[in-house]
């Protein structure tokens, strides 16, 4: 055996500043914020250092330390006693040290960042140490994946939370540090599923706008609500789904009126919303008779994430958009709901509808999006932007092996359509935004 195993007193063990002749110091160093971050890790799992022990050897009366001197370092500073070590024989030549020094700090592998991405939450890899890629998740305090200057990026994000550019990219490290502040207020959804489930789910806007729980991104509703509403704005939406989308608005100081087909649906937002005292109602209807409940140039904004055809079937209810036996069945309901929803807004109002195309049976895209803008344009809302939001990547990386067999991509995308029926200039009625970074918490 080259080595023993033991616990020594932490002032027995000292770095290795190249006192071993033949053994350069250790060439690693470690910035403050990294310090900070391995200290944490210790602290949290100490368990992980009976795991990986510092490999020293005796010198003098004393142990240098050949693999493991930031550990050291900052078990140290953490005033712990003593540390679990394997000590190499005494006799241990140094060109062995100088190569275990070396291959104990290489990493051979590669690590597979889109595999990370959906397996691992980006918060606890912040927490336990782990340094994403900057052209994957860009810290909240600055930096860009494009070749603008800091400043100019930090001053937009400061202004608008998120750049107002076509693409919104919900992987950079802004949207990730505020998307999770709002997950920490919301709390659990609507239909009552624990917060680790809701955090697991909220990776892909196509399943928090299809599946049975709409798990609909908050930044995407916080900014879009700022960007193209006011304060005191009230906002419609004839596919209303959970609570979601209805709070945020109301924390960002809207109010909200949603049509929600499903009863049980519509009982469980209810519920979810007793207490909060926020300006967010709900009925049980179908959305094409949204007029019953908000009165003609009431509203102010119109806002929704329609059924993404058949993608998933809510209820077997023949007035269900998801439920319609062929798309121009689907279409039909859609156009009945957003028109009458369209006559209740004001002039110079937007209408902004999340959507993405889905496939048919044989594998073409349904053109969900470009039917919209047709069924928009048609009532007098023309097309005024169109964002892309970029998903995080979630779990396309295991999809995409056995849907491209077939040459499908993964679709990691939404459109955003902003729509504006006129009326009067925008820039009269809309001020030069400095959004309020803040949230309201009740």
């Amino acid at each position: 055996m080259i080595y023993e195993q033991k616990t020594l007193p932490i002032t027995k063990l000292v770095s290795n500043s190249g006192q071993i002749a033949g053994v350069p110091k250790n060439p690693r160093t470690i910035k403050d914020a990294r310090f900070n971050a391995l200290k944490k890790s210790i602290e949290d799992a100490p368990e992980m250092l009976q795991l990986r022990e510092l490999i020293v050897v005796p010198f003098g009366d004393k142990f240098v330390t050949i693999c493991g001197n930031m550990r050291l370092s900052a078990a140290r500073d953490l005033g712990m006693k003593s540390m679990p070590c394997k000590i190499l024989a005494e006799d241990t030549p140094a060109e062995k040290m100088r190569e275990y020094a070396m291959k104990d700090n290489i990493a051979f592998g590669q690590d597979d960042i889109d595999l990370i991405l959906a397996e691992w939450d980006s918060e606890e890899l912040a927490e336990w140490g782990f340094e994403l890629p900057e052209e994957e998740v860009q810290s909240s305090k600055g930096g860009s994946p494009y070749d603008t200057p800091k400043e100019e990026w930090e001053s937009q994000v400061e202004k608008f939370i998120v750049p107002p550019f076509s693409v919104l990219d919900s992987r950079q490290g802004y949207w990730v540090e505020r998307k999770h502040l709002w997950q920490n207020i919301l709390g659990d959804d609507a239909l009552g599923q624990s917060r680790e489930n809701t955090l697991a789910a909220a990776d892909s806007l196509v399943n928090n706008c299809t599946k049975g729980v709409s798990l609909f991104d908050p930044v995407l509703a916080e900014i879009l609500c700022k960007w193209y509403s006011r304060a005191g704005d009230k906002i419609i939406d004839p596919f209303a789904g959970d609570t979601r989308k209805g709070e945020i608005f109301a924390r960002c100081g809207r109010k909200f009126f949603g049509i929600e087909l499903r009863q049980e649906q519509v009982d469980q937002n209810n519920k979810a919303l007793k207490g909060k005292n926020l300006p967010v109602e709900y009925a049980c209807d179908s959305g094409v008779n949204i007029a019953q409940y908000v009165q003609a140039k009431e509203a102010n904004m119109l806002f929704s994430c329609p059924p993404y055809f058949d993608l998933e079937v809510y209820s077997d209810d023949e007035r269900d958009a998801s439920n319609a036996e062929s798309y121009e069945d689907f279409l039909a309901i859609i156009e009945q709901a957003f028109t009458a929803a369209i006559k209740q807004l004001q002039p110079n109002s937007f209408g902004v509808v999340v959507i993405g195309d889905v496939r048919d049976k044989k594998g073409y895209y349904q053109p969900i999006a470009a039917d919209i803008i047709r069924i928009f344009n048609k009532v007098g809302m023309g097309l005024y932007n169109e964002h892309i939001y970029v998903e995080q990547l979630g779990t396309a990386p295991l999809r995409v092996n056995n849907a491209f067999k077939n040459r499908k991509c993964v679709k990691t995308h939404q459109n955003v359509l902003v729509f504006h029926n006129g009326g009067g200039k925008i820039a009269d009625k809309f001020p030069d935004i400095n959004i309020e970074t803040s949230i309201y918490n009740g």
